[in-house]
């Protein structure tokens, strides 16, 4: 029957090089594993020590569904976390205040040194992830009205200083760099295409993609595969990129 198919499609112009049967289980998702940040994290410290070096950006407070803290406490992780936002980059620092190897730095990421404006929810009455969400663009923050009614009149401005990944990466302890943590509301594209990879290769990078456009999610992974990097999807919001050239060693 394939030979068949195969001809006919020949005879109109198609040539198939081959045809693999799918058995129906990997067609139904709930019925597939997802490959998670632990999986691929667990491996690479399997293969290189336990004792990683971070770079964390968009920490928020370090325990609210961070990915990093149960290494940083259980594995002896060092690195630098970067948060803007004054209260939980206060909180930030009480958590880690006795964890040696950890620098906090109260700063957002950018381009160049200096101040912008990062708007900001703040209300104790809303839940707590609603606190995560911060970010340059203020219509980012109100596009989530249809998840808090009102949003819009608990934003804040807030002034804060801006540094670059030269700044955070001298901070660093030394040695190779293990994992890039991106978490910052959209932004994470534009943070990826602002860092050194000419000359600092993250073994790992982990960002989120939901709040990204189509057109910023290719992009950025067009950028991590002309690097080298392989890559899959992290549960249904996040993306990893493993370096080709770490793996192999």
């Amino acid at each position: 029957m394939k030979a068949w198919v195969r001809q006919r499609l020949r005879d109109i112009g198609y040539d198939v090089q081959g045809v693999r049967y799918t058995p129906r289980h990997l067609l139904d998702p709930s019925l597939l594993r997802v490959v998670e940040f632990d999986d691929v994290v667990c491996r690479h410290m399997f293969e290189h020590g336990q004792a990683c070096r971070f770079v964390q950006v968009g920490a928020y407070d370090g325990a609210s569904t961070d990915p990093l803290r149960k290494y940083i406490a259980r594995c002896g992780w060092r690195g630098v976390m970067l948060e803007p936002q004054p209260r939980p980059a206060a909180q930030l620092r009480k958590l880690y205040e006795a964890t040696p190897g950890i620098v906090v730095m109260e700063a957002a990421l950018d381009g160049a040194r200096g101040q912008r404006s990062l708007y900001t929810v703040e209300c104790d009455e809303l839940p707590k992830w609603a606190g995560g969400m911060a970010s340059f663009d203020r219509a980012h923050i109100e596009k989530h009205d249809y998840l808090i009614p009102g949003l819009a009149s608990k934003i804040r401005e807030l002034t804060v200083d801006c540094v670059t990944f030269d700044d955070v990466l001298a901070k660093l302890p030394p040695g190779r760099l293990d994992l890039l943590q991106i978490d910052a509301e959209g932004a994470d594209g534009y943070l990826l295409s602002l860092f050194p990879f000419h000359r600092v290769r993250p073994a790992i990078v982990h960002w989120e993609i939901k709040n990204m456009t189509r057109a910023q999610q290719e992009a950025t992974l067009d950028q991590l595969c002309r690097l080298g990097y392989r890559i899959c999807r992290s549960g249904t919001e996040d993306m990893l990129a493993v370096d080709d050239a770490a793996a192999a060693s």
